[in-house]
């Protein structure tokens, strides 16, 4: 049973009309906005589910915020009582805002829009069910033995139900609205190489080991080529993806200036053409955009860009993400961080930053992996290449990232 077919068979009459009573929703339209909200959640989850770091942070979560299944064998007893309904739907906010930064003011106007249905009762709505949903694979986790690589298979399996079972006319809305056109990817779905606690690696090498290597020899003589020539084409081929590689980013890298204090330290990796630079044009925070659901650096990050007399070039410490000691790993526990700066980008289109890499002990190696680590969990959560430059400095004294403004 996957997670939708769980909810419909949750969500009866007699629930659904005690649900929207709490909730204080007149508009006859109840079980539409449940049913668009859960399902719009669980799309947020698989968007999450692709990227290795969010889905180990989403299952530490889980884990922490879940009742092993305690919300969902109670949800009578939740939704007949007042204070326990409350309680759950400030625990779901909590857990909402956590998992999805700025996630939560444009479902509320999605719902609203999709459902017609008051925005308090769709605050209410999507709290309780934030917190069901979340009950809903801690229990999962808990019968299956799930480890996070499990969880984030089991998220990749719902894809395709939901664009076979989602409501009429929520996928038209939902997509745009809270911008996960990547769903609509048919290879957006990764594999996950273990879905179960233990390890399973030794079969995998076994399976490798047993499986003979292809005969190149045989190949070139059944297609009546030589395997020399293949040998040239495959060196031709090689080169002309690493050239075209080199190119592209040598075309859409923007050319970030380093700021006065950080001429004769930073190494920029690379010189491109242009780049728009106008500090005069200030594009505010959209609806998508709430202030007081960011961090303070995002919350910092914000201000600056509202404030039209504010000039382009400010550096930002980005200290809430860190790296695994010495190395350019992200800590899992980055996340969040990671998930807020790429909403921002996302509401803010004319927004264009360089991420500056450090290492303590100022190794500019390390401290460009550490830009680039950054740069390419933005470009995996749909951060246009464009707008996003990064690269290391040689500046000691620092252990983390910090941000540039290009242009506003």
């Amino acid at each position: 049973m996957n997670l939708f077919e769980q909810f419909d068979e949750l969500m009866t009459d007699k629930l659904v009309e005690k649900t929207a009573e709490l909730a204080n929703d007149a508009s006859n339209n109840s079980y539409k906005s449940l049913k668009g909200i859960f399902y719009t959640l669980v799309a947020g989850l698989i968007r999450r589910g692709s990227s290795t770091m969010s889905s180990n942070m989403l299952y530490s979560q889980i884990q922490r915020s879940g009742k092993k299944g305690g919300l969902v064998n109670s949800i009578d007893d939740i939704t007949s009582n007042n204070q326990l309904f409350e309680a759950t739907v400030a625990s779901g906010s909590k857990t909402l805002s956590q998992i999805f930064p700025a996630f939560k003011s444009p479902l509320i106007s999605m719902v609203s829009t999709y459902a017609e249905t008051p925005k308090p009762s769709a605050v209410a709505y999507s709290g309780f069910l934030s917190a069901l949903l979340v009950d809903m694979l801690d229990q999962r986790i808990e019968e299956e033995n799930l480890s996070a690589d499990g969880l984030a298979s089991l998220l990749q399996s719902h894809h395709q139900p939901l664009f076979s079972e989602s409501p009429y006319g929520l996928l038209e809305i939902m997509i745009p609205a809270l911008g996960m056109q990547e769903l609509r990817n048919e290879k957006f779905i990764i594999s996950k190489k273990n879905p179960q606690r233990e390890d399973t690696e030794a079969d995998t090498e076994l399976q490798a080991a047993l499986e003979p290597d292809p005969d190149y020899d045989d190949l070139a003589r059944r297609r009546g080529v030589s395997a020399t020539s293949l040998i040239g084409i495959g060196v031709v081929v090689v080169g002309i993806a690493l050239f075209a590689w080199w190119y592209l980013n040598m075309r859409q890298s923007p050319n970030v200036s380093p700021s006065v204090e950080e001429v004769a330290t930073e190494v920029p990796l690379y010189e491109s053409d242009s780049v728009v630079t106008d500090s005069s044009i200030n594009l505010p925070a959209t609806e998508n955009v709430v202030e007081g659901e960011f961090t303070s650096f995002g919350q910092e990050l914000i201000t600056y860009i509202n404030d039209a007399t504010a000039e382009s070039g400010k550096v930002i410490p980005f200290n809430s993400v860190q790296f695994l000691n010495g190395t350019s790993t992200i800590d899992p526990a980055s996340a969040i961080a990671v998930d807020e700066l790429a909403e921002i980008l996302k509401n803010n289109s004319r927004l264009q930053i360089r991420i500056l890499g450090y290492d303590v002990a100022g190794n500019n190696v390390t401290a460009n992996k550490r830009a680039y680590a950054i740069k390419q969990e933005l470009l995996n959560r749909g951060g246009d290449n464009n707008r996003i430059d990064a690269g290391g400095t040689t500046t000691t004294g620092k252990d983390a990232v910090s941000l540039k403004i290009i242009s506003k």
